[in-house]
């Protein structure tokens, strides 16, 4: 019978030691697919994860309101660019996770000073986007979470002027104390003063746009991140096909996430064993 998987690759693997982590996982999820083994997302969803410029092309394919965003490849190109954006901007890494290598300048002279003296980390491949910055407008994003192509839920995420977003319980790579055994993984106790609020009935032409992003993208779970900048408009910036659904709602809420997901799981795992029983 054919195995039947959900992966968890994390774009922040890169920060954690595991540089290969992207390479080897594509490789044996396709090896795995060419075999017949269910994977939930699947192998295409991988490019969708770790790949700002795939995620900004999804947006702009289907017409959906983003933050200017350009893909470049080299520091030098962004010099071209800085009279057509409204500041601030953002510097992002094409493939981040948990909002490292984010970088945000104020204003044109900042950041040519910071072109200048070299302050600018690019990933190894150069790869990174230059996009504006929306300010929201009543001070949090929204991250819409989706199930088999509906959204379930939907949270307030209040910042605290960090890029680190993230809800996982592990998932603070600014955290202060380090783990006892240095194990690559994700580290679990967090520091930050980023709070979640459950978003009872958000705008349904955000939910319509959301939707249409997981169906388009081929995304059977995974969260979509929004905000509402100070003109009013909603502009979503972020396609996560890894699911991260915050456990504390359950509790909090009676929302839970990792129970949906599982039930979501069991359906399909009995799919493919009713699939493959032979009479």
């Amino acid at each position: 019978m054919p195995a039947f998987l959900y992966y968890r690759l994390s774009p922040s693997a890169l920060n954690r030691g595991h540089e290969s982590a992207f390479a080897f996982t594509m490789d044996y999820i396709t090896h795995l697919e060419s075999l017949g083994a269910r994977v939930v997302n699947g192998s295409h969803t991988v490019l969708i994860e770790t790949s700002k410029a795939k995620q900004a092309s999804i947006m702009s394919a289907l017409n959906i309101s983003q933050p200017k965003t350009v893909v470049l490849n080299h520091i030098n190109q962004i010099d071209s660019f800085i009279p057509k954006f409204k500041f601030p901007v953002l510097i992002k890494p094409n493939c981040g996770g948990s909002g490292s290598g984010i970088q945000k300048f104020g204003n044109p002279d900042e950041l040519q000073a910071a072109i200048d003296s070299e302050e600018i980390v690019l990933p190894t491949n150069q790869l990174f986007i230059l996009q504006e910055f929306i300010q929201p407008k009543d001070g949090h994003i929204v991250r819409m979470e989706t199930i088999n192509g509906k959204l379930v839920y939907a949270m307030k995420v209040f910042t605290d002027g960090s890029f680190n977003l993230c809800l996982s319980d592990g998932c603070d790579i600014d955290r202060v104390q380090k783990p006892e055994e240095d194990l690559g993984y994700c580290p679990s106790t967090a520091d930050s003063g980023v709070r979640f609020e459950l978003y009872n009935n958000p705008p349904e032409d955000v939910v319509y746009a959301v939707e249409r992003i997981v169906s388009h993208a081929g995304m059977e779970c995974g969260g979509i991140e929004y905000t509402v900048g100070v003109d009013g408009q909603w502009y979503i910036y972020d396609i996560n096909p890894l699911s991260i659904l915050c456990a504390s709602f359950k509790e909090d809420y009676g929302i839970d996430g990792w129970g949906m997901l599982a039930d979501f799981f069991i359906d399909e795992f009995n799919k493919v064993v009713k699939s493959n029983i032979s009479v």
